[in-house]
């Protein structure tokens, strides 16, 4: 798929495209299609866009699936709109509008356009517009690489920060709160427990941990001590060692 393709592809949409103007005139367009939006008291046929006037809506031209370059930025030419109101009825001037696609990083999606000027400066008698489209699709593919590059960064990140958060949430619950299954548990709250116990300021759960693991301790030891008197005592009746009182080993 060639670049304007793609682009094409990228921008056109269902649904179309609205903007206001400052004096608070409504602009409805769509790009390489026809607009889906219900015109009112508007003959015209193919209306790639058009604006809400006071008598009805007034085209500013017709379908055009042909991008130009200009300037190195993606431009999109209309032609053939509502009849001028200034011009001949005879052979009356046809309203147009030039659509220049701006490349803008910080614009993530198909962005929004905005009108630049219009000619005559007239609401009622306008009949020729230029329009500015912010968008990151009209960036260069290497561009748009460092948008997308950024957002995997962040979302790799964000995917680590989880699973740590998960793992530290399970030891705790393991450890700390003796919960069996030691499930995590994804709360604010949770988080500052978490961040407090590790802080030392959480006492009472770090006593109730420290007396659980010298408890586990102690039981440990005690094992150890019955097996070596079992030992001892094997040894004595089978080798002749005895215990002595008082710890000594007399054959």
């Amino acid at each position: 798929m060639t670049p304007r393709a793609t682009f094409t592809t990228s921008i056109r949409s269902k649904r179309d495209y609205q903007f206001t103007t400052d004096s608070g005139r409504t602009f409805t367009l769509n790009v390489c299609r026809g607009v889906a939006s219900e015109t009112w008291n508007l003959d015209e046929s193919d209306v790639a866009g058009f604006v809400r006037r006071d008598h009805g809506d007034f085209s500013i031209g017709q379908v055009n699936t042909t991008l130009t370059m200009t300037a190195n930025a993606p431009t999109l030419l209309l032609s053939n709109g509502s009849p001028c109101p200034d011009s001949s009825s005879d052979s009356p001037a046809r309203a147009g509008a030039v659509i220049r696609f701006i490349c803008d990083t910080s614009v993530y999606g198909a962005g929004a356009p905005a009108l630049v000027v219009q000619f005559p400066s007239d609401d009622a008698r306008a009949c020729a517009f230029e329009v500015e489209w912010r968008t990151h699709f009209a960036c260069p593919k290497g561009e748009r690489g460092v948008f997308g590059g950024i957002l995997v960064f962040v979302g790799i990140t964000l995917v680590l920060l989880l699973t740590l958060y998960t793992v530290a949430s399970t030891l705790y619950a393991h450890f700390v709160l003796r919960r069996r299954p030691p499930t995590p548990t994804f709360s604010a709250e949770h988080l500052r427990e978490m961040g407090a116990f590790a802080g030392g300021d959480g006492e009472e759960d770090r006593e109730h941990y420290d007396g659980d693991r010298n408890m586990w301790q102690g039981r440990g030891e005690g094992r150890e001590g019955e097996r070596g008197e079992g030992v001892e005592r094997e040894e004595g009746a089978d080798g002749g060692l005895q215990s002595a009182p008082g710890g000594t080993i007399r054959l």
